[in-house]
């Protein structure tokens, strides 16, 4: 168990001069495994980085150099990605109820999210899907 962030991705980080990052915005930290943290953490680095893929696995790998080594954390990669998963399909869906919600100004923007999203959710449904046994026989344990 350790202290987890709980929304770690790019825009709660601040970088200092002196070459460190701090991470801030702290109100959804908890305690829990960190494989959870960092499974989330993995996809939002993937995106901001793109295409530049391995700096999501050298966070990772520095993580858990300073660490050590997470236990199921591919597991729990491929859990974020599902949830991940829902949730884009929830934000796709809401395009009817958009002009009464947000205001026809605001659907122009809503509609070009809603691409990124297609991209995000083929990445995510790809990354999940490639261990639908590996998560049966987890979720048993």
């Amino acid at each position: 168990m350790a202290l987890l962030h709980g929304d770690c991705n790019l825009d709660n980080v601040i970088y200092h001069h002196d070459g460190l990052a701090y991470l801030v915005d702290l109100e959804d930290t908890y305690i829990g495994n960190p494989a959870s943290d960092l499974g989330y953490t993995y996809h939002f680095i993937s995106f901001a980085a793109w295409p530049k893929l391995e700096l999501a696995e050298d966070f990772i790998d520095a993580y858990q150099n300073l660490h050590g080594e997470v236990a199921v954390l591919e597991v729990y990669k491929k859990l974020a990605a599902l949830q991940l998963v829902v949730l884009i399909r929830f934000l796709l869906g809401i395009d009817a109820l958009s002009p009464p919600l947000i205001g026809f100004k605001k659907k122009a923007g809503l509609i070009a999210l809603k691409r990124c999203f297609s991209a995000f959710l083929n990445y995510y449904l790809t990354y999940a899907g490639e261990c639908k046994a590996e998560l049966k026989i987890w979720c048993r344990q």
